[in-house]
């Protein structure tokens, strides 16, 4: 959703006057003195790029096309490239615990991270409506953006989360609520996922696995 812009400079390196026309374009672009129809030799304008983000995280590509009078370059093609980004990155996506034992401490990590120049400032806990929120422990661990998992993120933590023992058995799906200093990305839920059991397992015709009953 970010508008950004670039300016290319267009420089009359021959001998004769060299005129510049804006062509066809995947962005919007603008000569940025549409009075300098004409460079003399010597002379110089910039061609200003602007787009707008509107395509899910990624790569992207914009080019505008530049028509000239000179009969070796008639189109001057330039193009902008990189990566649309979210606010914040997160991974993995959730607290995955697994297959965990009821008398057992488990532990899981996530990284989040920043893609915008304001370093990220995090606080974390278990949402209000935890079962059992005294058999948790959460705690955010400040690290450099490169010991992250997230490519080109600018900054970085460690969300850590200890769990048990004394988890009721039975399928667990519980949230851990993340807020930060970032613009559009105030607050962050990444669910705790994972299966309870006990020493003993049951399994067959009317067992339900995910709700241990």
């Amino acid at each position: 959703g970010g508008t950004e812009s670039h300016d290319f400079v267009v420089t009359n390196t021959g001998a004769a006057p060299l005129s510049l026309e804006m062509g066809s374009t995947s962005c919007k672009c603008t000569l940025s003195d549409a009075a300098i129809s004409d460079l003399a030799p010597g002379e110089s304008t910039t061609v200003t790029l602007t787009w707008v983000a509107k395509v899910n995280a990624g790569p992207f590509r914009q080019t505008a096309n530049v028509l000239t009078n000179d009969p070796r370059h008639p189109r001057l093609v330039l193009s902008v490239e990189g990566q649309v980004t979210d606010v914040t990155g997160m991974k993995p996506r959730e607290f995955l615990v697994g297959k965990v034992n009821a008398a057992d401490t488990v532990e899981a990590s996530v990284y989040l991270g920043s893609y915008e120049d304001t370093p990220i400032a995090v606080t974390a806990a278990m949402s209000n409506n935890t079962r059992n929120p005294d058999l948790y422990q959460v705690s955010v661990v400040p690290i450099e953006a490169a010991e992250s998992p997230l490519e080109g993120a600018t900054s970085a933590v460690r969300i850590d989360l200890v769990a048990g023992p004394g988890l009721p058995l039975g399928g667990l799906t519980e949230w851990v609520e993340i807020e930060t200093n970032l613009e559009g990305a105030a607050k962050v839920l990444a669910p705790v996922v994972g299966a309870v059991e006990g020493d003993i397992s049951l399994h067959g015709r009317g067992w339900n696995r995910e709700l241990g009953v």
